[in-house]
């Protein structure tokens, strides 16, 4: 397995790499002067070349690309040109709300996914199924910006139950993590009814029926664990998503986190700060992905990673 992991830590290496060159060339495709946008519409040319010179702007696009790498390899990622603070001060402010909110999102979901999965798929076709069916399509239906927008109006304007601003305590992060986890628990749901209803025709199913183990066991030892390959696999991609800035979620209730920050410096055109947000949601991603295979491995020990 070690010599798995050191294979696929030089492809990340490599990606990252490939998808640090996209991210410096797309967001240069913007619309917009970063310096005309710091200094305002009255800002003088003069003002606006300074600025541009300064952060090194009006260099050709190979040497900024250079200039920017140079920095990351040694943990210089630059200076915001909205802030004027380090960028990895400014993420460093932000990134532990988006953990803690992606964390809770992803507990709560995948526990709900999984009881609503398991309940649909051991009563497949009765009434249990068509529930668990039906609070699976509205999750995945209804947008997150919308329930988010319902859950301020009804529990924070009109009961007063929670802060309509969130804040870092677990009461004020209740209604951002129900919103940004109810797609999650809608695909874990749906994809663990698939995986028992498969599983529960498998030959190994039948066999340990016919051995007289109860049905609870036959569901829970057998039936459960070889379903959850193909959950932990969505799983893994969307929490991989919601550690990604959950942009909506957190600019519906204004939640101070990677999310907020990334609109704010598009609409600044904050170079510095985008191409480095957008780096590290790639590396969350490729980290995720790796340690998803491991996972397959440990739940499934006839998984073989080479």
């Amino acid at each position: 397995m070690l010599r798995y992991i050191l294979k696929r830590t030089g492809g990340i290496l490599i990606t990252l790499f490939l998808v640090s060159i996209f991210i410096f060339l797309f967001i240069r495709m913007i619309p917009g002067d970063p310096a005309r946008l710091m200094l305002g519409e009255k800002a003088t040319p003069e003002a606006i070349q300074a600025i541009t010179q300064q952060y090194g702007l009006d260099k050709p696009l190979v040497t900024q690309y250079v200039i920017w790498m140079k920095g990351v390899l040694v943990g210089d990622f630059g200076t915001s040109l909205r802030t004027k603070m380090p960028v990895l001060y400014e993420i460093g402010l932000r990134y532990g709300n988006t953990m803690k909110l992606a964390c809770l999102a992803i507990l709560w979901s995948v526990v709900a996914g999984l009881i609503i999965g398991i309940w649909s798929g051991t009563h497949a076709s009765k009434w249990q199924d068509y529930t668990g069916i039906t609070v699976s399509v509205l999750g995945q239906a209804v947008p997150e910006f919308w329930i988010g927008l319902m859950l301020i109006l009804v529990f924070c304007v009109k009961l007063k139950w929670f802060p309509i601003v969130p804040t870092g305590t677990l009461r004020g992060l209740i209604l951002p993590a129900f919103t940004l986890g109810a797609y999650m628990m809608s695909t874990v749901a749906r994809f663990t009814r698939s995986s028992i209803i498969e599983a529960l025709k498998e030959d190994y199913t039948r066999t340990a029926r016919a051995k007289g183990l109860r049905e609870r066991t036959v569901i829970y030892k057998h039936v459960l664990k070889n379903s959850m390959i193909p959950v932990i696999t969505i799983v893994g991609m969307q929490f991989g998503v919601m550690l990604g800035g959950a942009v909506l979620v957190e600019s519906v209730f204004g939640y101070s986190g990677l999310g907020l920050l990334l609109i704010e410096s598009i609409n600044y055109r904050d170079y510095t700060m985008l191409q480095t947000l957008v780096l590290i949601f790639s590396l969350h991603f490729v980290v995720i992905n790796l340690l998803v295979d491991v996972l397959y491995a440990v739940v499934n020990p006839e998984i073989r990673l080479d």
